[in-house]
């Protein structure tokens, strides 16, 4: 925590640090924005993962009694693990969204804000946030989430398929 308040996001050096936002589609199965919450509640939850879902190193959890969110992420598993990290978490019902944000302070990688949910247009699954970084590692930060994103994204359209292929057998 020392080293990521004081090296990543120290707060008395905010002017060099430089915002970073980004929007993802995922992919999450369900046909209809209710099937795809109900999906995502059990996904986020501290149940078992299903046996089609054993493959996905990326491990989100929200615990909702500690308005707590906690990930493990892979960029190379297994080679290249992040430790697990956390951030404040909680769940708008009215929205249908998890928001998540994280101070530069907390456990967290980077300071900022992340929106997990449906999509404005119900069409879809996305991940929206905002991070602030130093202005000379943008390139790292671009790359350490294109390439998180893009390997849960591929895991789990992976899972999608297998999992549809064994239903059609």
């Amino acid at each position: 925590v020392v080293f990521k308040a004081l090296i990543l996001n120290p707060p008395w050096l905010q002017c060099f640090l430089s915002p970073l936002r980004f929007e993802s589609d995922a992919n999450f199965p369900g046909c209809s924005p209710s099937e795809r919450m109900a999906v995502a509640k059990h996904w986020y939850s501290t149940a078992p993962r299903q046996p089609q879902y054993q493959n996905i190193w990326l491990r989100a959890t929200h615990l909702p009694e500690r308005s707590l969110w906690m990930e493990l992420q892979a960029i190379a598993y297994p080679w290249l693990v992040l430790p697990p990290q956390s951030a404040s978490g909680v769940f708008d019902h009215d929205r249908q969204e998890w928001h998540i944000v994280s101070s530069w302070w907390t456990p967290f990688m980077v300071a900022g804000w992340v929106v997990v949910g449906e999509r404005p247009d119900q069409n879809g699954w996305m991940i929206a946030g905002e991070f602030q970084c130093w202005f000379f590692l943008k390139w790292l930060y671009k790359w350490l989430i294109v390439r998180i994103l893009e390997t849960y994204a591929d895991q789990m359209a992976t899972s999608i398929s297998t999992y549809d292929d064994t239903l059609a057998e």
